[in-house]
């Protein structure tokens, strides 16, 4: 994996390095999308689509005060899957 990561860093992988997978990370959010519809490659099994980390106001519950508004960093997660998974 370290080799592949290399590749992948220096542009230089080849088709024949990404089969045989069966699952696959995409990061959408290095191109700024909140979200995005991943497709699943042909062949595998499903795609988990990682979108940009924004900071947002969420309700959390803290300790001493109760129910609080923070600022958290979050992103959206987006996992396709082949259906005949779970037919």
């Amino acid at each position: 994996t370290a080799e592949l990561a290399g590749k992948a860093r220096g542009g230089g992988l080849t088709p024949d390095d990404m089969s045989g997978a069966t699952f696959t990370i995409s990061n959408t959010g290095s191109r700024g999308a909140l979200f995005d519809t991943v497709i699943v490659p042909p062949n595998q099994a499903a795609i988990l689509g990682i979108g940009a980390t924004v900071r947002r106001p969420v309700v959390i519950d803290h300790p001493d005060l109760g129910e609080t508004i923070a600022v958290r960093d979050m992103t959206y997660l987006a996992l396709s899957y082949d259906h005949r998974l779970v037919d």
